[in-house]
């Protein structure tokens, strides 16, 4: 199963799949092919986010989260043009792809999209949801957290919780859970 197919015609629900860290489409190829038997093309749209493939991983949850928003708008602009309604909208993220998916969702609130779209479901899984910064005393411990959230880019900060999210003086995981 190619990993971004185009939606049914009749179908009104867009499923979303959102890769992680160092992931690409094909990493949720399983489960996008698991979807598509469970629901047939008049049931349910999978969209396979694509724009962070790779080495885009690294470059944080925020602009991710921007990435897969504006994926989604292209496709549900596309499929309006072609006279296709979404209604319905679910969300699957991975990993480091549950927190872009997050970020997204709050993305597609505040331009208004929930206006027009009921959100169904936001699964994630394996998802570090309070980061990866480990708490715990010791040479290890110290090791993990600081060359960890150096390694990894801005992703990096951000998942070990040493990034200051614009003006907020606060890390982006702290004010995703707000």
């Amino acid at each position: 199963m190619e990993s971004t197919s185009l939606p049914s015609a009749s179908a009104h629900h867009l499923c979303v799949l959102v890769h992680g860290l160092w992931g690409n489409p094909q990493h949720l190829d399983y489960l996008a092919t698991s979807l598509r038997q469970r629901y047939s093309d008049d049931k349910l749209h999978i969209l396979v986010a694509k724009s962070n493939s790779g080495n885009f991983t690294y470059d944080g949850i925020e602009l991710g989260g921007e990435r897969v928003t504006n994926e989604i708008e292209e496709t549900l602009e596309e499929l309006a043009r072609s006279g296709r309604e979404i209604t319905k909208l679910s969300v699957i993220g991975y990993s480091l792809g549950g927190l872009v998916a997050r970020y997204a969702i709050g993305l597609l609130y505040h331009k208004g999209w929930f206006e027009k779209l009921e959100p169904i479901n936001f699964t994630t899984f394996a998802t570090p949801h309070l980061g990866v910064r480990s708490p715990l005393l010791g040479l290890h411990n110290h090791i993990w957290n600081v060359v960890g959230a150096r390694l990894l880019s801005t992703s990096g900060r951000q998942l070990f919780t040493i990034d200051r999210f614009r003006a907020t003086n606060r890390p982006l995981l702290a004010i995703l859970a707000d």
